[in-house]
Formats: structure tokens, C-alpha cells, sequence
């Protein structure tokens, strides 16, 4: 995860923005600047109630005043060294707002992980309904091919069997054709080589009857 940018934006110009940061900030050079310039004052106003009341020989005066000359000195010493601790007292307390900043970002980004995988869940079951409706639909493909292939054989089949049919038929006129020829030619010879036998001469009405039959077994 990146790092959460630690500067703070508190409003001030451009300038002081540059200037201000964790590591340095503002609000304890104000402190310092404030108590060097009370202490400065306070120094020169005992140092000016010192020359003035010191030809006076007022003694409590000049006692006072060098008591508040040396508390200003106490209030400059405390000035210039203790302003590193409000530094980092300074730096604590933004750190700790960063930090309460960083913290709320890092809640919003667990609640965002949440949804993205709630989502990423959703899209899982999505895609494992796409795969099984693929898969249904490539059954379905299949299914359908057979169907086709077996109608396209089953219609092959049915023109081989009509042409079977159709060649069968025309062998069997053509037998029948050559069957007739063979009786008519039996019967010729039958005439010729038994000119006298009873048995091979036959009457118009003989003859009839013979035809009717035969035009009886013919497909004709």
C-alpha cells in the first residue's frame, strides 16, 4: 500500500507551507519568538529601572529590578532550551492527527477490499454459470450435429435404397422381358421339332389363357 502523504494542510499561505512541516513546525518558532521578545522587553525595562532608581538609591526599587531582569533572563533560558520539547510536543500532536487520518484512509480502504471482493465473488459465480452454460450449449452443438449427420445417412440411405429399388425394378422387366423370350422361342422349337406331339400343340384358346397369366404375374 503507498505511503499516506504526511503534510498537513492548515490554511496558511504558500509561504509558510514551505516553511512549516512535521519535522519543523510552526507553532513552537511563534512561542520562542514571543517569549525572547517578552523576555527582551522585560530586560530592558530593568535595565532602564536599574540606571534610573540606582541615582535615586531607592533599594527596593533596584531590587525589584534586578529580580525581573533575572527572571527574564530565567524566562530567555527557558525560551531558547525548551523549545525543542515544544517542537516535539508539536510534532507529536500532528503526528497523532496524521495519524488518526491514516487510520480513517486505512478504514476506508478495508471497507473498499470488502466490496471489491464481494464483488469479485459475484463476478466468479457469474463466470462459473458462463462455463456451464457453455458447456450446455456445446452439448446442445453436439446433439444437434448427430441429428444432422444421421439425417444426412438416413437420406442417403433412401436414395441408395430407391435406386436399389429402381435398379431391381428394370432387372426385373428385363428378365421378364427375357423370360417371354425365352417361352416363345421354347415353343418354336417345340413346334418345329415336334411337329405331331400332342403335347406341344397348342390351341388359340390354350395360348389365351397362358398370356392371361403371364400378363398376370407381370408388374405390368
Amino acid at each position: 500500500m503507498a505511503v499516506p502523504n504526511l503534510n498537513v494542510d492548515s490554511g496558511v499561505s504558500s509561504s509558510i507551507k514551505t516553511q512549516c512541516s512535521p519535522a519543523k513546525p510552526c507553532f513552537p518558532y511563534i512561542l520562542t519568538i514571543i517569549t525572547i521578545t517578552t523576555g527582551t522587553l522585560l530586560m530592558g525595562f530593568t535595565l532602564g529601572a536599574l540606571v534610573v532608581f540606582s541615582f535615586h538609591a531607592f533599594g527596593c526599587l533596584a531590587a525589584l529590578s534586578a529580580v525581573a531582569m533575572i527572571s527574564s533572563v530565567i524566562l530567555f533560558i527557558i525560551a531558547m532550551y525548551g523549545n525543542k520539547k515544544l517542537m516535539l510536543i508539536s510534532r507529536v500532536f500532528l503526528l497523532q492527527s496524521q495519524l488518526s487520518k491514516t487510520q480513517e484512509e486505512l478504514k476506508s480502504l478495508e471497507e473498499t477490499n470488502k466490496e471489491n471482493e464481494l464483488l469479485l465473488k459475484n463476478e466468479r459465480v457469474n463466470l462459473q454459470d458462463l462455463l456451464q452454460r457453455e458447456k450446455y450449449l456445446r452439448e446442445e452443438l453436439l446433439h444437434a450435429q448427430e441429428e444432422v449427420s444421421n439425417k444426412q445417412i438416413y437420406h442417403r440411405m433412401q436414395q441408395e435404397l430407391e435406386a436399389l429399388e429402381q435398379a431391381s425394378y428394370q432387372y426385373e422387366v428385363e428378365a421378364i422381358k427375357k423370360i417371354r423370350e425365352y417361352e416363345n422361342e421354347l415353343v418354336r422349337n417345340q413346334e418345329i421339332t415336334s411337329p405331331f406331339s400332342k403335347s406341344n400343340i397348342y390351341t388359340i384358346e390354350e395360348k389365351d389363357e397362358k398370356e392371361e397369366l403371364r400378363s398376370q404375374e407381370s408388374p405390368f
